[in-house]
């Protein structure tokens, strides 16, 4: 678990599960890879970020400060999907990039 992020992580997981509780607004990014893992991001209500989510059978749950702009199905045998839009307001560049592979996924404000 982490407690506070305040720039950048990029991270890569097998199994467990990963909890960032308090993203703070001014945090660069976000790269997360992760297998058979349960991902928890807690970010700051004022944050404004772009995202794009890739997953193939996860359950993904996303909160209602994100707004997703585009679904694409990479691949329907193995139901990969990637997800892009943005949280608060739409920037320039991705700030989180996730791909995840099994597990939960889970991007809220706290």
């Amino acid at each position: 678990m982490v407690a506070e992020l305040k720039n950048k992580a990029n991270i890569r997981l097998s199994y467990g599960s990963l909890d960032i509780e308090k993203i703070l607004t001014a945090f660069s990014s976000i790269y997360v890879e992760s297998r058979s893992t349960d991902v928890n991001l807690y970010f700051s209500p004022e944050a404004k970020f772009n995202f794009q989510i890739t997953e193939t059978k996860t359950d993904l749950n996303l909160g209602r400060e994100l707004s997703i702009e585009d679904k694409e199905i990479l691949d329907s045998k193995v139901n990969k999907i990637r997800h892009s839009g943005y949280f608060g307001k739409k920037m320039k560049d991705d700030q989180l990039i996730i791909n995840a592979v099994g597990g939960e996924t889970n991007v809220l404000a706290y």
